[in-house]
């Protein structure tokens, strides 16, 4: 009986403080504030179809919920500031060159921050597109229901 509550006690333990560390690695982004935004949504000058679609969307609905709409700019036109970066760009490999797409394959997808950017990176078939909506759903709390039903906050 001694053991276990010695366990359970050690367990209790090592939870609050990977609670605690945890937190102290926590970084929030505010992408808009007030209805203003330093952010530049960037992708690569050859993206594929579906990476300029996740990036139409992510702009679209990024408007919906601050009212702020934040411009799209290929990676040739050397932005700076804070970006969300989407899809594989020179721009991406320049923040972080980390991400092994050929493992990511056509669907699979990164979302991540690195300093004051936000990376929505993936397959470039599918996986930024989904990559986008991923961070609209689970960071933002966008539902779509059906065609005709949604709920977008604000």
């Amino acid at each position: 009986m001694r053991i276990k509550l010695i366990f359970f006690i050690c367990f209790l333990i090592t939870l609050f403080s990977l609670c605690f560390i945890s937190k102290g690695f926590t970084k929030t982004l505010t992408l808009v504030d007030n209805g203003k935004s330093n952010y530049t949504i960037v992708i690569s000058s050859n993206a594929s179809l579906s990476e300029h679609h996740g990036a139409l969307e992510l702009q679209m609905f990024l408007k919906m919920i601050s009212g702020c709409y934040i411009p799209i700019v290929q990676d040739v036109q050397n932005p700076s500031g804070p970006m969300i970066l989407v899809g594989q760009s020179d721009a991406l490999r320049h923040i972080d060159n980390s991400i092994n797409f050929d493992e990511l394959g056509d669907e699979g997808l990164v979302v991540k921050t690195v300093g004051n950017h936000l990376i929505l990176a993936g397959g470039r078939l599918r996986g930024t597109m989904y990559a986008c909506y991923a961070f609209l759903e689970e960071v933002l709390g966008c539902r779509w229901f059906t065609s005709e039903c949604s709920y977008i906050p604000k």
